[in-house]
Protein backbone atom coordinates (compact mmCIF):
# COMPACT_ATOMS: atom_id res chain seq x y z
CA UNK A 1 0.00 0.00 0.00
CA UNK A 2 1.56 3.38 -1.16
CA UNK A 3 0.96 6.32 0.77
CA UNK A 4 -1.19 7.90 -1.84
CA UNK A 5 -3.45 5.17 -1.00
CA UNK A 6 -2.94 5.35 2.79
CA UNK A 7 -3.36 9.32 3.75
CA UNK A 8 -6.30 11.23 4.53
CA UNK A 9 -7.01 14.39 5.01
CA UNK A 10 -10.09 13.49 7.12
CA UNK A 11 -11.26 9.94 8.81
CA UNK A 12 -10.75 7.17 6.23
CA UNK A 13 -14.42 5.45 4.87
CA UNK A 14 -14.92 2.15 6.79
CA UNK A 15 -14.69 0.16 3.38
CA UNK A 16 -10.88 1.88 2.62
CA UNK A 17 -8.69 -0.54 2.83
CA UNK A 18 -6.84 1.02 5.44
CA UNK A 19 -9.41 1.05 7.94
CA UNK A 20 -9.90 -2.47 7.14
CA UNK A 21 -5.88 -3.62 7.42
CA UNK A 22 -5.16 -0.88 10.28
CA UNK A 23 -4.28 -3.52 12.42
CA UNK A 24 -1.62 -5.47 10.03
CA UNK A 25 -0.39 -2.43 8.00
CA UNK A 26 3.35 -2.58 8.77
CA UNK A 27 6.56 -0.48 7.27
CA UNK A 28 9.91 -1.38 7.41
CA UNK A 29 13.22 0.46 7.52
CA UNK A 30 16.85 0.57 8.49
CA UNK A 31 17.42 2.41 11.71
CA UNK A 32 20.90 3.54 12.38
CA UNK A 33 21.33 3.54 16.25
CA UNK A 34 23.07 6.65 16.86
CA UNK A 35 23.64 6.44 20.66
CA UNK A 36 22.80 3.76 22.81
CA UNK A 37 20.36 6.44 24.73
CA UNK A 38 17.73 5.51 22.29
CA UNK A 39 17.89 1.84 23.83
CA UNK A 40 15.79 1.36 27.07
CA UNK A 41 17.67 -1.75 29.11
CA UNK A 42 15.48 -4.34 27.70
CA UNK A 43 16.59 -3.31 23.95
CA UNK A 44 19.98 -3.04 24.87
CA UNK A 45 19.82 -6.63 26.74
CA UNK A 46 18.49 -7.64 23.04
CA UNK A 47 20.74 -5.99 20.62
CA UNK A 48 23.38 -7.47 22.47
CA UNK A 49 22.61 -10.88 22.25
CA UNK A 50 21.60 -10.65 18.27
CA UNK A 51 25.21 -9.58 17.73
CA UNK A 52 26.35 -12.24 20.16
CA UNK A 53 24.53 -14.65 18.18
CA UNK A 54 25.74 -13.65 14.62
CA UNK A 55 29.41 -13.93 16.14
CA UNK A 56 30.17 -10.32 16.99
CA UNK A 57 30.77 -10.90 20.39
CA UNK A 58 30.96 -7.16 20.81
CA UNK A 59 30.42 -5.37 23.92
CA UNK A 60 27.84 -2.44 22.69
CA UNK A 61 29.03 -0.08 25.74
CA UNK A 62 32.82 0.14 25.04
CA UNK A 63 32.23 0.19 21.63
CA UNK A 64 30.03 3.20 21.19
CA UNK A 65 32.64 5.37 23.15
CA UNK A 66 34.06 5.42 19.80
CA UNK A 67 32.13 7.89 17.85
CA UNK A 68 32.53 6.17 14.35
CA UNK A 69 31.03 3.32 15.90
CA UNK A 70 27.58 2.99 14.90
CA UNK A 71 24.95 -0.45 14.40
CA UNK A 72 21.91 -0.35 12.19
CA UNK A 73 18.94 -2.74 12.37
CA UNK A 74 16.22 -3.68 10.53
CA UNK A 75 12.53 -2.34 11.96
CA UNK A 76 9.27 -3.39 11.55
CA UNK A 77 6.78 -1.31 12.39
CA UNK A 78 3.11 -0.86 12.54
CA UNK A 79 1.84 2.50 11.05
CA UNK A 80 -0.99 3.87 13.47
CA UNK A 81 -0.46 7.92 12.41
CA UNK A 82 -0.47 9.59 9.22
CA UNK A 83 2.84 10.67 7.98
CA UNK A 84 1.67 14.07 7.58
CA UNK A 85 2.93 14.44 11.05
CA UNK A 86 6.27 13.95 10.18
CA UNK A 87 8.46 17.36 10.10
CA UNK A 88 8.70 19.41 7.12
CA UNK A 89 12.48 18.92 7.04
CA UNK A 90 11.46 14.96 6.51
CA UNK A 91 8.92 15.18 4.51
CA UNK A 92 11.14 17.23 2.13
CA UNK A 93 13.23 14.26 2.10
CA UNK A 94 11.47 11.37 2.32
CA UNK A 95 11.61 10.84 -1.19
CA UNK A 96 15.06 9.92 -0.46
CA UNK A 97 14.43 6.75 1.59
CA UNK A 98 11.50 5.73 -0.10
CA UNK A 99 11.78 2.01 -2.47
CA UNK A 100 11.29 2.89 -5.66
CA UNK A 101 8.26 1.06 -6.16
CA UNK A 102 6.32 3.08 -2.66
CA UNK A 103 8.09 5.81 -4.55
CA UNK A 104 6.55 5.96 -7.84
CA UNK A 105 2.83 5.08 -6.08
CA UNK A 106 3.33 8.02 -3.34
CA UNK A 107 3.94 10.61 -6.11
CA UNK A 108 0.80 12.68 -5.36
CA UNK A 109 1.24 12.45 -1.48
CA UNK A 110 4.96 14.54 -2.35
CA UNK A 111 3.42 16.60 -4.58
CA UNK A 112 0.80 17.54 -2.42
CA UNK A 113 3.34 18.57 0.44
CA UNK A 114 5.59 20.34 -1.86
CA UNK A 115 2.52 22.56 -3.30
CA UNK A 116 1.62 23.06 0.51
CA UNK A 117 4.92 24.37 1.44
CA UNK A 118 4.67 26.26 -1.77
CA UNK A 119 1.49 28.27 -0.99
CA UNK A 120 3.17 29.27 2.19
CA UNK A 121 6.31 30.48 0.54
CA UNK A 122 4.10 32.33 -1.93
CA UNK A 123 1.88 34.09 1.01
CA UNK A 124 5.15 35.30 2.92
CA UNK A 125 6.62 36.74 -0.05
CA UNK A 126 3.52 39.03 -0.88
CA UNK A 127 5.21 41.14 1.62
CA UNK A 128 4.41 42.45 5.17
CA UNK A 129 2.08 42.15 6.19
CA UNK A 130 0.70 39.20 3.49
CA UNK A 131 -1.59 39.72 1.44
CA UNK A 132 -5.04 39.48 3.01
CA UNK A 133 -6.59 35.84 2.81
CA UNK A 134 -9.51 37.79 0.64
CA UNK A 135 -7.34 38.19 -2.29
CA UNK A 136 -5.65 35.14 -2.06
CA UNK A 137 -7.48 33.54 -5.38
CA UNK A 138 -5.80 31.49 -7.99
CA UNK A 139 -5.04 34.53 -10.25
CA UNK A 140 -3.29 35.63 -7.24
CA UNK A 141 -1.60 32.87 -6.91
CA UNK A 142 -0.39 32.50 -10.44
CA UNK A 143 0.99 36.44 -10.29
CA UNK A 144 3.14 35.52 -7.33
CA UNK A 145 4.60 32.36 -8.84
CA UNK A 146 5.91 34.15 -11.51
CA UNK A 147 6.84 36.36 -9.97
CA UNK A 148 8.97 34.01 -8.00
CA UNK A 149 10.12 32.58 -11.44
CA UNK A 150 11.32 36.07 -12.37
CA UNK A 151 13.44 36.49 -9.11
CA UNK A 152 15.01 32.81 -8.99
CA UNK A 153 16.06 33.45 -12.92
CA UNK A 154 17.97 36.56 -11.81
CA UNK A 155 18.02 37.34 -15.59
CA UNK A 156 19.12 34.78 -16.39
CA UNK A 157 17.40 32.41 -19.60
CA UNK A 158 14.56 30.33 -18.39
CA UNK A 159 12.01 28.44 -19.96
CA UNK A 160 8.70 30.36 -20.39
CA UNK A 161 6.31 29.01 -18.42
CA UNK A 162 2.78 29.67 -18.88
CA UNK A 163 -0.47 30.47 -17.05
CA UNK A 164 -1.84 27.61 -18.01
CA UNK A 165 0.58 25.40 -16.89
CA UNK A 166 0.53 26.97 -13.58
CA UNK A 167 -2.59 26.74 -13.38
CA UNK A 168 -2.57 23.20 -13.82
CA UNK A 169 -0.46 22.82 -11.51
CA UNK A 170 -2.51 24.02 -8.83
CA UNK A 171 -5.50 22.49 -10.73
CA UNK A 172 -4.28 19.11 -10.51
CA UNK A 173 -4.76 19.03 -6.67
CA UNK A 174 -6.90 22.14 -6.05
CA UNK A 175 -9.16 19.39 -4.48
CA UNK A 176 -6.48 18.12 -2.02
CA UNK A 177 -6.36 21.92 -0.88
CA UNK A 178 -9.80 22.44 -0.71
CA UNK A 179 -9.97 19.61 1.52
CA UNK A 180 -7.34 20.52 3.56
CA UNK A 181 -8.90 23.92 4.40
CA UNK A 182 -12.08 22.59 5.30
CA UNK A 183 -11.33 19.88 7.14
CA UNK A 184 -9.72 22.31 9.95
CA UNK A 185 -10.78 25.69 11.22
CA UNK A 186 -7.17 26.72 12.29
CA UNK A 187 -5.85 29.63 11.13
CA UNK A 188 -2.69 28.50 10.03
CA UNK A 189 -4.64 26.40 7.74
CA UNK A 190 -6.53 28.17 6.09
CA UNK A 191 -4.42 29.99 3.41
CA UNK A 192 -6.63 30.62 0.08
CA UNK A 193 -9.56 32.62 -0.02
CA UNK A 194 -12.22 29.66 0.39
CA UNK A 195 -15.36 30.33 -1.49
CA UNK A 196 -13.24 31.49 -4.72
CA UNK A 197 -11.18 28.34 -4.24
CA UNK A 198 -14.45 26.10 -3.77
CA UNK A 199 -15.76 27.75 -7.44
CA UNK A 200 -12.14 27.29 -8.81
CA UNK A 201 -12.36 23.62 -7.99
CA UNK A 202 -15.59 23.12 -9.54
CA UNK A 203 -14.63 24.63 -12.77
CA UNK A 204 -11.34 22.77 -12.95
CA UNK A 205 -13.33 19.31 -14.30
CA UNK A 206 -14.71 20.99 -17.35
CA UNK A 207 -11.11 23.00 -17.85
CA UNK A 208 -9.55 19.40 -17.67
CA UNK A 209 -12.10 17.89 -20.78
CA UNK A 210 -11.68 21.25 -22.43
CA UNK A 211 -8.11 21.03 -22.09
CA UNK A 212 -8.20 17.01 -23.56
CA UNK A 213 -9.89 17.91 -26.83
CA UNK A 214 -8.09 20.95 -27.61
CA UNK A 215 -4.89 20.12 -27.27
CA UNK A 216 -5.26 15.80 -26.69
CA UNK A 217 -3.44 16.04 -23.05
CA UNK A 218 -4.36 13.72 -21.11
CA UNK A 219 -2.18 15.03 -18.27
CA UNK A 220 -3.16 18.73 -17.92
CA UNK A 221 -4.88 19.51 -14.03
CA UNK A 222 -4.66 16.03 -13.24
CA UNK A 223 -2.87 14.21 -10.20
CA UNK A 224 -1.12 10.82 -11.25
CA UNK A 225 -3.63 8.57 -11.88
CA UNK A 226 -6.47 10.62 -12.16
CA UNK A 227 -9.21 10.35 -15.38
CA UNK A 228 -9.88 13.42 -17.28
CA UNK A 229 -13.46 11.76 -17.32
CA UNK A 230 -14.56 13.47 -13.36
CA UNK A 231 -17.63 15.83 -14.01
CA UNK A 232 -17.93 16.28 -10.48
CA UNK A 233 -16.23 17.80 -7.06
CA UNK A 234 -15.83 14.54 -5.13
CA UNK A 235 -13.50 14.63 -1.96
CA UNK A 236 -14.93 11.41 -0.33
CA UNK A 237 -11.16 10.04 -1.83
CA UNK A 238 -9.17 12.36 1.34
CA UNK A 239 -11.96 10.78 4.01
CA UNK A 240 -15.69 11.40 5.17
CA UNK A 241 -18.56 10.68 3.22
CA UNK A 242 -19.52 13.23 0.44
CA UNK A 243 -22.88 14.27 2.29
CA UNK A 244 -20.19 15.48 4.67
CA UNK A 245 -18.19 17.35 2.62
CA UNK A 246 -20.89 18.84 0.96
CA UNK A 247 -22.22 20.53 4.25
CA UNK A 248 -18.97 21.75 5.00
CA UNK A 249 -18.90 23.48 1.38
CA UNK A 250 -22.25 24.84 1.93
CA UNK A 251 -21.67 26.48 5.10
CA UNK A 252 -18.66 27.82 3.90
CA UNK A 253 -20.56 29.47 0.96
CA UNK A 254 -23.21 30.37 3.31
CA UNK A 255 -20.66 32.52 5.36
CA UNK A 256 -19.63 34.32 2.54
CA UNK A 257 -23.03 35.28 1.65
CA UNK A 258 -23.96 36.41 4.71
CA UNK A 259 -20.45 38.39 4.95
CA UNK A 260 -21.42 40.09 1.81
CA UNK A 261 -24.87 41.12 3.11
CA UNK A 262 -23.14 42.80 5.98
CA UNK A 263 -20.71 44.60 3.53
CA UNK A 264 -23.69 45.92 1.82
CA UNK A 265 -24.53 48.03 4.52
CA UNK A 266 -20.72 49.56 5.22
CA UNK A 267 -19.12 52.41 3.31
CA UNK A 268 -17.70 51.24 -0.29
CA UNK A 269 -14.12 52.05 -0.21
CA UNK A 270 -11.93 51.16 -3.69
CA UNK A 271 -10.18 48.36 -3.78
CA UNK A 272 -8.17 46.27 -6.70
CA UNK A 273 -9.96 43.97 -8.94
CA UNK A 274 -8.71 40.76 -7.63
CA UNK A 275 -11.24 38.25 -9.58
CA UNK A 276 -10.32 34.72 -10.44
CA UNK A 277 -9.36 33.96 -13.88
CA UNK A 278 -11.55 31.35 -13.95
CA UNK A 279 -15.11 33.68 -14.58
CA UNK A 280 -17.62 31.71 -12.14
CA UNK A 281 -21.08 33.13 -11.20
CA UNK A 282 -21.53 34.95 -8.36
CA UNK A 283 -23.74 33.11 -5.75
CA UNK A 284 -26.74 35.64 -4.98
Amino acid sequence: MDLDECEFVAAALSDSRVVQHSDSFYFYGILEIKTLGWLSPQGKKILQDDLQRLGYPLDLATRYRNPRFKVSVWIQCVKNMPVRFLSEAMLNNIALILELITLNSSRNFLTRYRLWALLDDLIIQSGTPPTRIEERTIDWLVKQYLHRLQRKSNGRFARHVSRAEIIGMFAAHADWILAQHLASPAKNVQKVNLPKWIRFCTEVAAARLSARRACNSQGWGLPEGRATNETILDLSRFGKAPVEWKKLIDNALKREKDDRKLHRTAPKVATRDTSNSIKVETID
